[in-house]
């Protein structure tokens, strides 16, 4: 039986600036960590005290919870109450824990998760074991070889400020709150990427615990069936203590900046669909790889290009020169040479909130994608008041699409767009207004899916349409899922004759799912790790 236990306020200030308490006893109580009091302390003793349970130590654990060493947990409505929070510190914590998660969780059908940035929909999830990788941040930068050795609970600003000194860069994330880990196993898109590749195009070596609990060093030479399978495979094969990723030289200032414009539909203010399209021909379509940005869309508002050429500022004014013709008047144009760590990469806002965020892939641009892009996203079409959602139009080509869909895992790589669908709202959890904002906030996250299917090819990696707060199997209480997101069947990636084939139901990993799947076997073979698109072992 669930019982619901008084505990203190989270308070955040989310995307739209607006301060969120959130009473954390919404969430029913989770269950006593399995094992005996002997096997417990152990385990503290390995940690060095440094495992906090719900029903041990309870004040710390909330606060840990919440954040750590300087990482918040990001989504608020994806932050459930785990069994226990493993606080590591080490490559021999993270081996200790994932020890007794094998010996004690997954008998008792208790899910491991990780939280390394925490800028995640599975990071905290209910019911869990967490193996928190926030103790574990650095970043070691090596000049004459050009590579930065990262460990798996930094973030994507903490990689920015190492690298900028030395006038290197590599590609990693939109945010600086992004958890490097989360985004380099999954693949990895960031605004170098039609430059110098995805993210796991540039990864060199990593060093992991796998789920027998052994750290191992995996590259082209050590491990090299486990180094291709992690460089799109997701959490699947064990927690990742160290990655090691090329550098590349980039100019001390890019020529970067916004573009918003207004879409009026008449003369110099084009309507939506045009702007998409232009935005397109200057990015994923360009045959110059130093010429990309991101598209925001937000609903019922203006169309905002974030513009990025990766190379001389002059160069830069000159290619994007020729596109402001294209468009009209922007609103704004502050384009203007300026530093890639520290103005291109904090074009976006780092602040948390309560996030559904779900998306596809799309192979071209054409008149009708762009014109279903910018129907989802007009005023008529919004989900109300109390919301704020909006379209990211990540573009891809130039280096990501020179490589091969089987080279790494990451098989889309001749996919040209991905497309963000991203809501959030303001409120707390529990109280009727949330969860009917949240409910619009979903519905519109479906309809904008469901008019973007038609061009679609498939996903990227787990979002919040995966209820990684669901039921395991359908052995987990039906009171801990929420209608409409799903449960563990969703993640199942080998469901139906066909499904080895299209790479999963959602098919995230096209035709290397078979290889996937042996590679799992070897390195997971009883499964501990399914927080993420789950591949079987087989």
């Amino acid at each position: 039986q669930h019982h619901l236990t008084p505990s203190p306020t989270i308070t955040r200030k989310g995307n739209m600036g607006i301060t969120s308490s959130v009473p954390v006893d919404t969430i029913p109580d989770p269950s006593p960590l399995p094992g005996s009091k002997e096997e417990h302390d152990e385990l503290r003793k390995a940690l060095d005290g440094r495992l906090h349970t719900f029903h041990h130590d309870r004040e710390t654990y909330d606060k840990i919870r919440a954040g750590s060493n300087g990482t918040e947990t990001w989504n608020i409505d994806g932050m459930g109450k785990p069994i226990a929070i493993a606080a590591c510190q080490s490559a021999e914590d993270v081996s200790a824990a994932v020890t007794f998660c094998r010996e004690q969780c997954q008998p008792n059908s208790i899910r491991v998760c990780v939280a390394g940035g925490r800028h995640s929909h599975q990071c905290m999830i209910n019911n869990s074991f967490v193996i928190d990788l926030s103790g574990l941040k650095g970043i070691t930068i090596n000049e004459e070889e050009k590579y930065a050795d990262v460990m798996g609970g930094s973030l994507q600003g903490d990689l920015d400020t190492a690298t900028e000194p030395y006038h290197l860069a590599t590609t990693a994330g939109h945010v600086s709150s992004t958890g490097c880990g989360g985004l380099i196993i999954q693949g990895g898109h960031g605004y170098l990427e039609r430059k110098f590749g995805m993210v796991v195009d540039n990864l060199l070596q990593v060093e992991i615990v796998v789920a027998n609990g052994s750290i191992v060093i995996a590259d082209e030479k050590q491990n090299p069936d486990l180094f291709w399978a992690i460089r799109g495979g997701g959490g699947n094969f064990g927690v990742v203590i160290r990655f090691r990723l090329r550098l590349h030289p980039i100019p001390e200032k890019i020529y970067a900046g916004q573009r918003i414009h207004v879409p009026l539909g008449m003369g110099w203010f084009p309507d939506r669909a045009p702007l998409i399209k232009a935005f397109s021909k200057t990015t994923a379509d360009s045959s110059d790889d130093n010429g990309t940005g991101l598209l925001v869309l937000p609903c019922g508002g203006p169309v905002v290009e974030n513009l990025v050429y990766v190379g001389p500022v002059e160069e830069g004014q000159r290619y994007f020169a020729k596109h402001k013709k294209e468009v009209g008047y922007p609103l704004v144009d502050n384009m203007k040479g300026q530093s890639y760590h520290f103005g291109v990469q904090r074009f976006a806002p780092a602040g948390g909130g309560n996030f559904y965020i779900t998306g596809v892939l799309v192979p071209r641009m054409s008149d009708e994608f762009a014109e279903a892009l910018g129907d989802c996203v007009t005023s008529a079409n919004g989900p109300g008041k109390k919301t704020n959602c909006l379209l990211f139009l990540v573009p891809m080509g130039g280096a990501v699409s020179r490589k091969g869909p089987e080279d790494t895992a990451y098989p889309h790589r001749t996919t040209l767009f991905w497309v963000i669908i991203s809501g959030d709202w303001i409120g707390d959890p529990g109280t009727p207004e949330y969860e009917e904002r949240r409910k619009r906030t979903v519905a519109w996250c479906g309809m904008v899916q469901e008019k973007l299917k038609p061009f679609a090819t498939g996903h990227y990696g787990v979002l919040a349409e995966v209820d990684t707060h669901g039921s395991k199997g359908g052995e987990e209480e039906e009171e801990t899922k929420r209608d409409g997101d799903g449960d563990i069947s969703d993640r199942d990636t080998d469901t139906g004759v066909l499904a080895p084939m299209r790479g999963g139901t959602r098919n995230v990993y096209g035709p290397n799912l078979p290889r996937l799947q042996g590679i799992k076997k070897k390195y997971d073979p009883t499964n501990i790790f399914t927080i993420n698109d789950n591949i079987l072992p087989k």
